[in-house]
Formats: C-alpha cells, structure tokens, sequence
C-alpha cells in the first residue's frame, strides 16, 4: 500500500511563499472522535458528558494550579474546554487543489497517534 506524502513536506515544496494550508481530512464532531479513538484502542467511549459550567471551574483551577504550583500544563485548559463546546470545521480543498494533498484515513492515524503517546510516556516513565 502506497502511503500519502505528508501534507507539511507537499507545502514546503509546492506551496506558495505566504499563504496557509490546511491539511484536513474527515470532519468529526467532538463525540465521534471520543467513538473512532474507543473502537481503535478497543476501550468504551466515555458515557458521562460534564456539565460546561463544572468543566470550566475545572480548568480555572487546572491553569492556576499549574501557573502557581507545577509549572507544568494544566490538565485542561480553558481554552480547550471552550473549544470543546464549538462544531468547528475546515476546508482543505485549497492544499488539495494546489499542494496535491489527499489526506488519508483517520482511524490509522489515530492508532499511530496513540502508539506515539503510549511509546511517549513509556520513555518518560523509564526515565
């Protein structure tokens, strides 16, 4: 099977000095992510939704925590939190049209996503 050439190196050959591609793919809302990412992993999806308001305080006090304390990223931004809240998606048909970009398949990217964290934190846990 022939692999896609990564969108980034098709931009830094073939795009134009100044302009922005995106390099998209499917559009998925937040709750079929969190359903791809269960079945690639083989766990159940979260059941539970938190309430915007509690997630919030959650991270007003993640941020502060990790400002005063850590020093580290906080386990949930509020910008992530409001993020969340938003359906927000993107055309890549400008970087199809003019990078030549096809984007591939998200549930193997994801599994590769996975497999970096989990390599990730098993290098940080040997360390």
């Amino acid at each position: 099977m022939r692999i896609a050439r990564a969108g980034h190196l098709l931009a830094a050959e073939r795009g134009r000095i100044g302009e922005k591609y995106i390099l998209g793919g499917e559009d998925l809302t937040l709750a079929q992510l969190f359903a791809r990412l269960a079945k690639v992993v083989g766990t159940p999806a979260p059941k539970m939704r938190i309430p915007y308001a509690v997630a919030y305080g959650f991270a007003l006090g993640a941020e502060a925590f990790a400002r005063t304390v850590t020093h580290r990223p906080p386990r949930a931004s509020l910008t992530e939190v409001k993020m969340a809240r938003k359906k927000m998606f993107f055309d890549s048909s400008k970087a199809r049209a003019e990078l030549g970009y096809v984007p591939g398949p998200v549930d193997p990217a994801l599994k590769r996503a996975i497999d970096f964290f989990r390599a990730l934190n098993g290098r940080r846990a040997a360390a």
